[in-house]
């Protein structure tokens, strides 16, 4: 699954907290970015992204109010899959060829044609 690739240069009390964090509820926020995504990669790399927004506001995150702490987590991973699914979007868009697509004309009398 997804490794825990953080390396935080602060009290030893801060990694314990985002490691306890990790630990309990990557898997929830997989599943709400992977939701968002339809795809693994970016899934994993949602969590990564929302892990690193956390470590940030670390300090705000009571480990004690589960549903807070669940809530919060999951609207911060779910608003970064939805960044990076808009990105994905834009970057098809522009990459996208007309000659790489076969359109097809329906003739009012039942024929098909192909352009």
């Amino acid at each position: 699954m997804l490794a825990l690739s953080f390396s935080l240069e602060g009290e030893p009390e801060e990694q314990r907290k985002i490691e306890q964090l990790f630990k309990v509820y990557h898997q929830m926020m997989f599943r709400i970015a992977n939701r968002v995504l339809n795809d693994k990669d970016d899934a994993e790399d949602a969590v990564q992204l929302a892990f690193l927004r956390v470590i940030n506001h670390l300090n705000d995150i009571d480990e004690n109010d589960e549903a807070r702490t669940r809530a919060y987590l999951g609207i911060v991973t779910q608003n970064i899959a939805i960044d990076i699914y808009r990105k994905k979007k834009r970057e098809w868009g522009r990459n996208i060829s007309f000659d790489e697509y076969e359109i097809f004309i329906e003739d009012p009398y039942g024929q098909d044609f192909e352009v």
